[in-house]
């Protein structure tokens, strides 16, 4: 298992698994994932915009030659108003369904999590939905509950 910096070559493998990821999302949080090319496409250009940027981490995990997992995070700071600190916001971790429970998105995590203390951050976050299982192997990894983010339907008056 080799764990590397996508490049530019991967903007469209990138792509399929980001989209992949909202899909298996979709049957968890019932929101469908719009289906336009031309938003994939200008989606496909922000990836290739930014995959080289310094703030920004794009990794994949090859075996055999074949992407088969994928981490993208960014650098960010905490609003102005508050003390700053330097923080990891891990966006998406994917790894494809026949190549789970592997150890292949620890992997994944370990690597950005070294990556973003080497780039000065204090502390990494993520985003994960209640049902989603994922959830255990981010407590696994020293995550925890830090707030919650709360919703309702709105009824329409009209």
């Amino acid at each position: 298992m080799l764990i590397r910096q996508a490049t530019v070559n991967d903007s469209e493998a990138i792509v399929y698994f980001i989209r992949s990821m909202l899909q298996d999302l979709a049957a968890i949080n019932g929101q469908a994932v719009n289906p336009d090319a031309t938003v994939w496409s200008n989606f496909l250009t922000r990836v290739v915009a930014e995959i080289e940027e310094p703030n920004e981490l794009y990794l994949c995990a090859e075996s055999d030659g074949e992407i088969v997992g994928y981490l993208e995070g960014s650098i960010v700071q905490a609003f102005e108003l508050y003390v700053p600190v330097k923080s990891f916001h891990v966006s998406v971790v994917y790894v494809l369904p026949k190549n789970r429970r592997l150890g292949i998105a620890t992997r994944l995590i370990e690597t950005a999590l070294q990556w973003s203390g080497e780039k000065g951050c204090q502390e990494a976050n993520l985003n994960v939905l209640v049902q989603n299982e994922a959830q255990y192997l981010y407590e696994k990894l020293g995550f925890s509950v830090a707030e919650y983010k709360m919703k309702r339907q709105i009824s329409n008056p009209n």
